[in-house]
């Protein structure tokens, strides 16, 4: 097992895809982590079914601040004259969280050892691109690769048993298919009480896989 520190002044993790309504979930998603981890190991989206079955677990130092921007939103074409452009601008707004910072367990013996390599060792791989925090304008500040990680909360799987007073629950995506959106996959997540240590068979850990149930469907 590997533990990857983040941090990042920004981040934006969109549940679905809505110009107009862009919403983000509280924290980096498992999606999300996974393709950060690829990006880490030199790996392009292309590949990410060959690392399907890697085992993350997500940890949270502190939950990050929502904020929201507001930006122009151009609708329709852009019709050109000789005068300039007439364009239908209006506003639209924007979620982000402020202020990221936790962990990524990962399990996986062989994208441990590529992503370790990227980070301690990024000139002797050739990115696809950079590591970013879900969105490709919020680049990541500062990553490291342990053997453990500090303590912290560990998001679990929502059992349906009642939460601590104060506690709530966050929906957060698992597994992302942009040609086949059926296959895609999110559940609800509850955070633990800090722990100190991870184990192998703790209950945080997240197999990073398509929506199995309507891939049997299908068949």
């Amino acid at each position: 097992m590997r533990f990857v520190h983040f941090k990042a002044p920004f981040g934006a993790f969109r549940p679905f895809k809505n110009v107009e309504l862009a919403t983000t979930a509280e924290f980096v998603t498992y999606s999300a982590a996974y393709g950060l981890l690829l990006g880490l190991a030199g790996q392009d989206r292309e590949k990410k079914n060959e690392f399907m079955g890697a085992r993350i677990a997500l940890g949270c130092n502190h939950l990050p601040r929502v904020g929201r921007t507001f930006q122009q939103l151009i609708q329709g074409k852009r019709e050109l004259t000789d005068t300039g452009g007439e364009f239908n601008l209006r506003p639209f707004w924007r979620e982000l969280v402020c202020n990221i910072e936790g962990w990524i367990g990962l399990d996986h013996p062989l994208l441990e050892e590529l992503v370790e390599k990227g980070v301690n060792e990024a000139a002797t791989l050739d990115y696809w691109g950079v590591p970013f925090m879900g969105d490709n304008n919020f680049f990541v500040e500062k990553i490291d690769v342990d053997e453990r990680p500090q303590p912290c909360r560990w998001f679990c799987p929502f059992t349906g048993q009642r939460l601590p007073l104060g506690d709530r629950l966050y929906y957060l995506s698992v597994w992302t298919d942009y040609q086949q959106t059926s296959l895609s996959k999110s559940q609800l997540f509850a955070l633990s009480p800090t722990r100190d240590s991870l184990k192998a068979d703790d209950d945080c850990w997240i197999s990073i896989e398509p929506n199995a149930v309507t891939q049997e469907s299908e068949l």
